[in-house]
C-alpha cells in the first residue's frame, strides 16, 4: 500500500468544502467529487489483482447477460425502459 500521510488540519479544511446538497467538494475553481478510480489510483489498489483486465475471458452466461443488457430486457410495451424505438 501507498504510504499517504494524512495531516488532520488538511483533512478537516477539506471536509469544511462538502456540499450534503450537491455531495460534491465546493472550490474556487468549481465542483469536483472522488470517484472510485480516484480512490484506487491514491491507494494503488489493484482492481482486477495482478491480472489484466482485459485478458479475462467472458462465459456464455456473461456473454448473454451482455447482450440483454445491449438490447434491453424483454417487457410488454406499456412498461418499455427503452427510448428508442
Amino acid at each position: 500500500m501507498c504510504n499517504i500521510h494524512v495531516k488532520a488540519k488538511m483533512l478537516r479544511h477539506v471536509i469544511k468544502r462538502w456540499s450534503s446538497e450537491t455531495h460534491t467538494f465546493i472550490c474556487l475553481f468549481g465542483e469536483f467529487t472522488f470517484t472510485l478510480e480516484d480512490v484506487a489510483n491514491l491507494f494503488c489498489l489493484h482492481v482486477c489483482g495482478n491480472r489484466n483486465p482485459f485478458d479475462i475471458a467472458p462465459t456464455l452466461e456473461d456473454m448473454d447477460e451482455l447482450a440483454v443488457l445491449r438490447n434491453g430486457a424483454p417487457t410488454s410495451p406499456s412498461t418499455s425502459l427503452r427510448f428508442s424505438n
